[in-house]
């Protein structure tokens, strides 16, 4: 009987180890890692990180996870090109900008900062011009001549949360001509020259529990057959708070507009509860 017990033991340890082992090889796969101190002459394991985003995004299979490691500036620009995850949660990861240029990708952005006095050569600090699906997740985009963040690709569906853009040139989120789903959750856009958030075009964008201020014309500006929808966010501080031009915009009776110079122009469809 304790020969059985101990054979049934062994046969538990390797089965565990082996499994073990098999998970380690399945991240080894799909995950590459940069750090304040890699080289780009490493192949981006965790025992050997790279130096630059970039690097580490051409050494990550698509499909893949780049974690980055520590505190520091990790390039001046990138180019994302297939699906993939970048993560810095916890440090502080800074860069140039970004342009995901990847169709039929899923493109995750977690934890970056986006600062354009470190891109002195790109109007913008994030720009999606082709992909499937992206999210934006607890990012902030600083100090770009052009907009924080410009959405030009077709049919993307877009998730931005947790995220900052302030003190741009023009617009905090810019979107384009583009169809698809935009949603926003949680998100501010401060102090940039022109609008907060301003929608040109057919996207279908929803705005939730987020802050539009101090920005030099708009809170929200909607225009050109655009169709958005704002619940639970405030809008303060700008020339015009919420401007609709020959389009559709949806407020729910739960927002706040204060102290912008005009609140509204244009009009404004108020919505119920349910």
């Amino acid at each position: 009987m304790f020969a059985r017990i101990s054979t049934i033991s062994a046969t538990l340890a390797i089965a565990i180890t082996s499994v073990i082992f098999l998970a380690a090889a399945a991240e080894a796969q799909t995950v590459r890692y940069v750090a304040s101190n890699g080289l780009n002459s490493n192949n981006c394991i965790r025992a050997a990180p790279c130096l630059t985003l970039q690097r580490g995004i051409n050494r990550t299979p698509a499909g893949g996870e780049l974690q980055i490691l520590d505190s520091g500036f990790y390039g001046s620009d990138v180019i994302i090109d297939k699906s993939i995850t970048i993560s810095a949660v916890g440090v502080s990861a800074t860069l140039g900008g970004i342009i995901v240029d990847a169709p039929g990708a899923t493109v995750v952005l977690r934890g970056l900062l986006l600062n354009g006095t470190s891109a002195p050569g790109l109007s913008s600090g994030m720009a999606v011009e082709a992909a499937a699906v992206v999210h934006i997740v607890n990012c902030e985009i600083e100090r770009f001549p052009g907009s924080g963040i410009v959405i030009t690709a077709l049919l993307a569906e877009v998730f931005i949360s947790q995220t900052t853009a302030r003190s741009n040139g023009l617009h905090g989120l810019l979107l384009l001509g583009s169809y698809g789903t935009k949603t926003i959750v949680n998100s501010r856009f401060e102090n940039n020259g022109s609008s907060g958030i301003h929608i040109s075009g057919p996207s279908r964008v929803m705005v939730e529990h987020s802050v539009s201020s101090h920005n030099g014309t708009r809170g929200l500006f909607v225009a050109n057959s655009g169709f958005a929808t704002i619940s639970n966010s405030l809008f303060t501080f700008n020339n015009i708070g919420l401007e609709n031009s020959d389009s559709i915009l949806y407020s729910r009776k739960n927002n706040t507009l204060n102290r912008n110079v005009t609140e509204t122009v244009g009009f404004i469809t108020t919505l119920g509860g349910y």
